[in-house]
This record gives C-alpha cells, sequence and structure tokens, in this order.
C-alpha cells in the first residue's frame, strides 16, 4: 500500500500540472483531507530547486484558502449540532470560557502551530467553532503556513541538500 502512495505522489510531482496538483492537496489538507501536502511539496522542489521558493509559495495560499473551507465547515457544524454537543460532553459551561481564551490568543496558536505538526485543519475547524475574528484567522494562517512550507521546514532544508549536492 505504502509502494503504491509513494508512485502515486511521484506521478503527481513529475506531471505536466503538478502545481496544481501541489495547490489541491495544500487546500483539501487544510480543512478535511487526512495527507498533507509535505511529500509532494519535497519532491518538486527537489526535481526543480530553483522554483522552489514558487512551489511554497503555492502551498502557502492553497493552504489558507483552505483553511477558509475549514473554518467554514467548524462556523457552521457548530451552528447545526454544537450546542448539542457540548451539553452531551458535559462542557456546555466551560466553553465559552475556553472559547473566550482562545479567541484572544488565537492569532499566537496559529503562529506556534506553525512550527509543530499539528494538522493544520484542527486548528481551521476550531477557529471556525469558536468563532476567531475571521481578520485574525486569516493573518494567523498566513503566517503559521508561510513559516511552516517557506521559513519553517520543508523548502529551507531542500535548498540545503540541492546546494550539498551540486557543489
Amino acid at each position: 500500500m505504502l509502494r503504491r502512495l509513494y508512485d502515486w505522489t511521484m506521478a503527481k510531482a513529475a506531471h505536466p500540472r503538478a502545481e496544481w496538483w501541489l495547490a489541491l492537496f495544500a487546500f483539501v489538507e487544510a480543512s478535511f483531507f487526512p495527507v498533507p501536502p509535505h511529500p509532494l511539496l519535497g519532491l518538486m522542489c527537489l526535481a526543480e530547486p530553483k522554483k522552489a521558493i514558487r512551489f511554497a509559495a503555492i502551498a502557502t495560499l492553497a493552504s489558507v484558502a483552505g483553511g477558509v473551507l475549514g473554518y467554514a465547515i467548524g462556523h457552521f457544524v457548530y451552528e447545526a449540532v454544537g450546542a448539542q454537543l457540548l451539553s452531551a460532553l458535559g462542557l456546555a459551561k466551560s466553553f465559552p470560557k475556553a472559547a473566550c481564551y482562545l479567541r484572544e490568543v488565537g492569532f499566537w496558536i496559529f503562529v506556534a502551530k506553525g512550527a509543530t505538526p499539528i494538522p493544520f485543519k484542527l486548528l481551521t475547524i476550531t477557529a471556525g467553532f469558536i468563532t476567531i475574528p475571521f481578520g485574525t484567522f486569516l493573518l494567523a494562517s498566513l503566517a503559521a503556513q508561510h513559516q511552516l512550507h517557506d521559513r519553517g521546514r520543508v523548502v529551507p532544508f531542500l535548498r540545503r541538500a540541492d546546494q550539498g549536492i551540486h557543489r
């Protein structure tokens, strides 16, 4: 099974529309899909290191756009079943206090998330669920995903690896 996933990812990285595949993976991963775009981003950066920043920008912007969908999912799920779910879990009284705290520090939680392996979709859906201000959500998402894709782990590592290979 892993070999099929590897072969499939390699085929997408070599596809003429690889940038579109990267954007699609980043978009859906930010809201509901369980597979992150980083393997595809890494392969594309290794194949064309001069385009690494472009690929990181595509992944970042598509991830933020997918985050907007995740925010909407969280917001509308709360509208539909949130109060009943919180009551069933015995959290109806403590949730407002926790939500207020998360709204206050939400920006920094997103920024810190960029340095962790926490799935972005968990934060996007939660942000919609507790209605973090949308402007704050967008800025924090952009900062976190830029940190992850461009300044974080993926592109700098691959650029250093490429420099070592071509010496």
